[in-house]
């Protein structure tokens, strides 16, 4: 049987009446399962501008990390210098990046911190040695390239919070908690990897949540709830519109008019009754 209206949907079955709880839920703004922005996120990540101060503490490579670099590339100048990039990048955001995700800044200042000459440029032969760089970058800082584990880490904290965390971004923010303090040091999935899994999971939860209250229900309440998506004849809006608009800002002049209206929410029924 098709489910061509919102009432239809309302009054379908489960798991039809739980979809309807969860458009309810997003149209109202109680929850928000889309994209997180990664400026909310305490992801790991380059800034725009990064400072002299930032540059000298976090990316100025040691004698002994120059030296390892050398004897690691035959002491070739861009392979020392693709290197070392790699190593600083890697050490300050706990994943290895993509050659092309690095900085100019970053990679001017290591290369004047090696002594290496002025335009020499980072560069590996082939995708292997590229991929050979990023091993030996692992192997120094302790990091595992682990993928699969590391998102089994991160869904179980974030399914763990889901119940109490409405938004995507905070649930980011619990799995790199959890990353960062796990005992392997995992190397950190891509926040593409996090921002996905994290929208699929609040989702999933908010769905269950809401297929509990529709269960609950009656038949009575739930033609009740169906019916506030309609708009009455001489309206312009449904009932459902009407209750999530703000309040406006009080003023005595206003006092009735907020009166008569939660005295009208207040008539829709008992909160506490299916």
């Amino acid at each position: 049987m098709g489910v061509h209206t919102l009432r239809d949907l309302a009054l379908a079955p489960l798991p039809g009446s739980s979809l309807f709880m969860v458009a309810a839920v997003s149209r109202s703004g109680v929850g928000r399962f889309g994209v997180a922005s990664l400026e909310r996120t305490a992801y790991p990540r380059f800034k725009r501008l990064i400072s002299e101060r930032e540059l000298r503490e976090f990316f100025t490579p040691s004698a002994e990390e120059v030296a390892w670099a050398r004897a690691r590339t035959h002491d070739r100048p861009g392979r020392v210098l693709a290197l070392l990039v790699m190593l600083k990048s890697a050490a300050r955001l706990g994943r290895v990046p993509k050659m092309g995700e690095i900085p100019e800044v970053v990679v001017a200042h290591v290369r004047d911190q090696a002594g290496l000459a002025v335009g020499t440029v980072p560069e590996a032969d082939s995708g292997r040695s590229e991929e050979r760089y990023r091993s030996a970058v692992r192997e120094r800082l302790g990091l595992r390239h682990r993928p699969g584990e590391a998102r089994a880490v991160a869904e179980a904290a974030m399914r763990a919070a889901a119940p109490v965390k409405a938004h995507t971004a905070d649930l980011v923010n619990v799995a790199l908690e959890e990353l960062v303090r796990h005992k392997e040091r995992l190397e950190l999935p891509a926040f593409s990897t996090l921002d996905r899994m994290a929208a699929r999971i609040r989702s999933e939860v908010e769905a269950s949540q809401c297929e509990a209250i529709v269960a609950r229900m009656s038949v009575a309440a739930r033609e009740r709830v169906a019916g506030m998506l309609e708009v009455a004849g001489g309206e312009y809006q449904s009932l459902f519109a009407w209750i999530k608009q703000p309040a406006r800002r009080a003023t005595w002049s206003r006092f009735r008019a907020h009166a008569e209206r939660m005295e009208r929410v207040d008539g829709l029924g008992d909160a506490g009754s299916p």
